[in-house]
């Protein structure tokens, strides 16, 4: 929880050179309970720290609660 706590906080920092991302998350069954274990890739537009989301450019909204790890060239050189 912390490591994906500080990788957040280092991709709001970061977020004007637009990273390129592999979020990992969960992804709920819309029909009935459960759901599995998604990895979306892309570039995050924003960190919505109101509504505890990330954006993506294509408009995909990832609840930061549903955030199992987020992986990038960008967290390489802090946790290699």
């Amino acid at each position: 929880k912390a490591e994906l706590d500080e990788k957040l906080r280092l991709l709001a920092e970061v977020i004007e050179d637009r990273p390129e991302v592999a979020i990992t998350c969960f992804l709920p069954d819309r029909r009935k309970a459960g759901g599995e274990y998604v990895t979306v890739s892309g570039t995050v537009k924003r960190v919505d720290n109101v509504q505890r989301e990330l954006v993506m450019t294509d408009g995909t909204r990832i609840p930061v609660e549903d955030i199992l790890d987020v992986a990038g060239d960008l967290f390489k050189i802090f946790y290699s």
